[in-house]
Parts: structure tokens; C-alpha cells; sequence
């Protein structure tokens, strides 16, 4: 007899059910929505954020002279003479303009105190 004229062999898959195919797929969807509800969520919560920082205050004329006066027209971490003045908020705290929370920086040490306060 020939093997395919055999009643004792398994069927091919051809002839099996999609089943296994449909309940995948169903769980391929389910993780989609998933996935896509996280990223809704998120990007929410960033927006929430955004709120509650306040808006970025930039020191007046009077209080950038000043504090170049008072640093001798002098970076105030490395000392050297100041040609490009950057103006930082020594707390971080960009909404506090007062003199105290003043000070001028040569572009490098601004960069490196930015940097090293975000970590």
C-alpha cells in the first residue's frame, strides 16, 4: 500500500485547523492595545509635569551688572576674565531672579555645572 493511503497516519497540517493561528493573533492584539494604553499614559504624565515647573525668569539689566561688579567681571568658578557671559540661577531654581540666586560663568563652567546637576 502506499504510506499516503495509510488510515493510521496523523493529518498533514494543511488540512488542520486555524485555530492555533486565531488565539495567537488574538493575544497579539491584546499586547498591542496594551502597549499602546502605556504609551497614552505616559505621555500624559509628562504633560502633567510640564505644569508644574515654573516658566524660566531671566535676571534683569540692574542685577547682571551688578553681579559683574561684584565678580570683577570674573567667571565665578574658574576666575578668568569673562568675554561671553552666561547667567546661571546658582539654585537651579529658574523662577527665583533675585541677586542672590545670581552669579555670571564662562560658557564651559556653565556647561558643567549643568551637566553635573542633572545626574
Amino acid at each position: 500500500m502506499p504510506a499516503s493511503d495509510s488510515p493510521d497516519q496523523t493529518p498533514s497540517p494543511s488540512i488542520m485547523t486555524d485555530q492555533g493561528d486565531e488565539s495567537s493573533s488574538g493575544i497579539a492584539i491584546i499586547i498591542a492595545v496594551l502597549v499602546i494604553i502605556s504609551c497614552i499614559a505616559l505621555a500624559i504624565r509628562k504633560l502633567k509635569r510640564r505644569g508644574k515647573r515654573r516658566e524660566r525668569q531671566h535676571f534683569s539689566d540692574s542685577i547682571k551688572e551688578i553681579i559683574l561688579r561684584k565678580q570683577n567681571h570674573k567667571c565665578a568658578y574658574c576666575k578668568r576674565i569673562l568675554n561671553v557671559v552666561d547667567w546661571d540661577h546658582k539654585n537651579g531654581d529658574r523662577s527665583n531672579i533675585s541677586e542672590s540666586n545670581c552669579q555670571a560663568l564662562c560658557p564651559n563652567c556653565h556647561a558643567i555645572k549643568t551637566r553635573s546637576a542633572r545626574k
